[in-house]
């Protein structure tokens, strides 16, 4: 699984809005692609330019401190779900401690489909505290629970039973995926 996360700041109509392209074993996801909208976080990162390979956080969720698979993590876009009682601060910095070079949030829900529930205007995340953002250093975005659908769609996890945990999803193939601003 390779990915490739890009955004240029760029000052706009669409506030954080931004695109996630993605495809399976194509050169240029972007041209190739599938296109999703994403919202880029409140605070962290707002430039950033990542290219790597794509793996899920176990727990799924986040949900944890400690990663199952933070040796996968390393060097990866890593991609979790939105929930679990953790603030998305706390999973984005969790994920930054065991390598990882950038996060994929799949929205629970609580998002519609364009973002104006979730920080359309100023990113999601707005109501974690600020300083909770501070030690961030790597990029993030969310996409929506239908925007996740077509992303899992496409990469086609296996699912898979940890005891005290519950049933995760893995990825084990190869897929390109890019973040390009909107504007």
């Amino acid at each position: 699984m390779k990915g490739f996360l890009h955004r240029k700041g760029k000052e706009g109509v669409n506030g954080a809005l931004s695109v996630l392209s993605f495809c399976c074993n194509c050169l240029n996801p972007e041209i190739e692609g599938s296109h999703i909208d994403a919202l880029l976080a409140a605070r962290g990162p707002q430039e950033f330019h990542v290219s790597s390979g794509i793996v899920y956080a176990v727990p799924n969720n986040g949900s944890s401190s400690k990663f199952i698979n933070d040796k996968e993590m390393r060097g990866m876009i890593t991609i979790m779900f939105r929930g679990g009682g953790v603030s998305l601060a706390d999973k984005v910095f969790a994920a930054q401690m065991s390598g990882a070079l950038g996060v994929i949030f799949i929205d629970n829900g609580s998002c519609d489909e364009n973002f104006k529930s979730c920080g359309l205007k100023n990113g999601f995340g707005a109501q974690d505290e600020w300083y909770l953002w501070e030690m961030v250093n790597i990029p993030c975005i969310l996409v929506t629970k239908e925007g996740g659908v077509r992303l899992n769609d496409l990469l086609k996890p296996d699912t898979i039973f940890i005891p005290n945990i519950g049933y995760q999803r893995i990825i084990h193939d190869d897929s390109h995926v890019k973040i390009i601003d909107e504007l």
